[in-house]
């Protein structure tokens, strides 16, 4: 019997069928999530390397041709490039498609050990990492508004940082640009001199009292308390009231050989959004997370955001 056939004499088990497959279509629609990637690995594997304040070419002949010869006995590599700049060293290996990266990063490791003893003394331990998809960020956000780019960078860190990281699916949140707040004390050589003090001796008590330690707990009522020394600094005057030495001839306080002041660092990295200064902050997620899912989340509670943020300061989205 032909399919035209036995549609019209059992119309209603062809319709039957119809209906389950629609039912089963939406089912589907509605349940299997949508994700921006499928889950593959990319060939590719780096070795980066710090040098610092030397110059490319001493980069190029100290670091990067001692690892790329290395490197190149690892078996399945394809291609070796590399970038020597100033201060640092890359290297890319590209794998043939179907070499298990887990072993073969194994083989980068046991090559990058071999020729560490040939390496500079001041050059920084090699670093490997096998290049990931959900190793970049899958939003990037720029903050900006009627705000220094100091106050934009501490309201993201303080505010919008901790909320997003709550995000489910989300793994870290990066904050780049705006400058940050910081202490600076500046020493006097000749006041120093005059109580026999030197720099090492004002860095050590610095350190010694910036700084808050458990000592232990204590049983009260069935509840067990963590004791704590809270030794922070909380401000410019208690930082110029730190007795560094104590003699016959008093106490010697940091405000009597240095000054104190809270200055604003040069930024490391400038963000601009439309041509004006921003703060941006990106999202990566977790590996084993929906892509969409979790950027519907991230939005959501961007909007929850609104009603806390200053007014003039908004978060725009630069790539979603």
């Amino acid at each position: 019997m032909s399919l035209p056939r036995f549609s019209t004499r059992r119309p209603v088990a062809i319709l039957s069928v119809v209906c389950l497959v629609l039912i089963l279509g939406f089912i589907s629609l509605t349940n299997i999530p949508l994700d921006l990637l499928p889950d593959f690995e990319f060939p590719v594997a780096a070795v980066i390397t710090s040098y610092s304040e030397a110059a490319p070419e001493e980069v190029e002949n100290h670091v990067t041709r001692p690892l790329e010869e290395s490197l190149g006995t690892v078996e399945g590599v394809e291609n070796i490039s590399s970038i020597s700049r100033s201060g640092s060293s890359i290297v890319m290996l590209e794998f043939t498609w179907g070499t298990p990266l887990d072993f073969a990063m194994l083989e980068v490791r046991e090559s990058i050990d071999m020729v560490r003893g040939v390496l500079p003394d001041d050059a920084g331990e090699p670093r490997s990492f096998k290049f990931d998809p959900a190793l970049m960020p899958i939003i990037n956000t720029a903050l900006s508004g009627d705000l220094e780019d100091w106050e934009l960078r501490r309201l993201a860190e303080d505010v919008i940082e901790p909320r997003l990281e709550r995000v489910p699916g989300v793994a870290n949140v990066e904050v780049v640009g705006g400058r940050r707040q910081e202490v600076r004390v500046e020493t006097d050589s000749e006041r120093l001199a005059h109580y026999g003090l030197n720099p090492d001796q004002v860095i050590g008590a610095l350190r010694r009292e910036n700084y808050t330690v458990s000592v232990g707990t204590i049983a009260d009522a069935g509840t067990e308390r963590h004791l704590r020394v809270i030794g922070d600094f909380e401000s410019l005057e208690q930082m110029e009231s730190l007795v560094l030495s104590a003699g016959e001839g008093g106490m010697v306080l940091l405000e009597d050989v240095a000054t104190v002041n809270m200055l604003l660092r040069d930024p490391d990295t400038i963000s601009t959004f439309n041509g004006e200064t921003s703060v941006g902050i990106d999202l990566y997620k977790q590996a084993d997370a929906n892509t969409v899912r979790v950027s519907q989340s991230v939005w959501s509670a961007i909007a929850e955001l609104e009603d806390v943020l200053p007014a003039g300061v908004q978060v725009d989205k630069v790539m979603d």
